[in-house]
């Protein structure tokens, strides 16, 4: 949310990124309008050898509404590093900011 993107890409798989935001431009553009993303329940990891599977609710603020979401997000150890491998995030609700 700060603008840091190229920490934040550090933060995701080498695979994922690539297939995922083939280009910086595609990164910043999916994540441009959000403000903050902070858990309101969980999260909750459960892990298996190198993987890693996280649930919990997200509310994200961005500039022009507030989601409440509920996800799972996949994690792999790349590296040492624990790193997104992919998510699946479901919309529960939507309000204006």
């Amino acid at each position: 949310s700060a603008g840091n993107y190229d920490r934040s890409a550090q933060l995701l798989s080498e695979s994922w990124r690539q297939s995922t935001f083939p280009n910086r431009a595609v990164f910043e553009g999916t994540f441009a309008e959000v403000e903050s993303v902070e858990f309101t329940e969980g999260p909750t990891a459960e892990l298996s050898g190198d993987t890693a599977t996280v649930t919990g609710r997200t509310r994200a603020t961005k500039t022009d509404q507030v989601e409440m979401n509920q996800g799972t997000w996949y994690l792999v150890n790349e590296g040492g590093r624990w790193k997104i491998d992919g998510w699946d995030v479901t919309n529960l609700d939507t309000q204006p900011a």
